[in-house]
């Protein structure tokens, strides 16, 4: 999401051909998307779950990337980095929620910390080959890459959550046909 939104500048004004006064109010929705919905992305990581809650926010951030393919007008690219800014919001709120409650509280603030710092490093780093592949390749590149990123963790979501069911099946199918045991008086 870093190096797409960083990005976003060159790709507007040097490949879409449009003024540096773009730029701006297009960043700013998608800080909008990032932000001002918290509450919102949130309630619906309660509602729905974080599983759910984060593969959805990948799932837009990845269509929001996409985009990038054939969209070329500054309002179509405000919308699409407003989706990337909300994907990326109900995303992040739904992998803390999922890192708090996995933690105890004496090592939750490390954790955080850590999680954060290796983001942080993350998002510098895709900046950087990000703007190795916009210069080499295009916005194309930028966009595909931007795509496999965020589909590989939702694809791991997605086979992870079907393993666990498996197994949930597979265990109340053996309760199931397990004789009682016990006495009954």
């Amino acid at each position: 999401m870093v190096g797409v939104m960083t990005l976003t500048g060159p790709v507007i004004v040097d490949h879409f051909h449009h003024e540096h006064h773009n730029v701006f109010p297009i960043i700013g929705v998608h800080f909008l998307g990032m932000y001002a919905l918290v509450i919102v992305g949130g309630g619906l990581v309660d509602r729905i779950g974080r599983a759910q809650s984060l593969s959805g926010g990948l799932l837009l951030m990845g269509l929001s990337v996409s985009s990038l393919l054939w969209l070329e007008s500054a309002h179509a690219t405000a919308a699409a980095l407003f989706g990337l800014g909300l994907g990326w919001n109900v995303s992040f709120v739904a992998a803390t929620t999922e890192l708090t409650e996995r933690t105890q509280s004496w090592e939750r603030g490390r954790l955080l910390g850590f999680s954060d710092l290796l983001s942080g490093a993350t998002g510098a780093a895709l900046t950087l080959l990000g703007g190795l592949a916009l210069t080499a390749a295009g916005v194309a590149a930028l966009a595909i890459g931007a795509m496999a990123l965020v589909a590989a963790p939702a694809l791991w979501i997605v086979c992870a959550g079907t393993a666990r069911r498996r197994r949930v099946h597979r265990t109340t199918d053996y309760l199931r046909r397990r004789p009682c045991t016990h006495n009954s008086p």
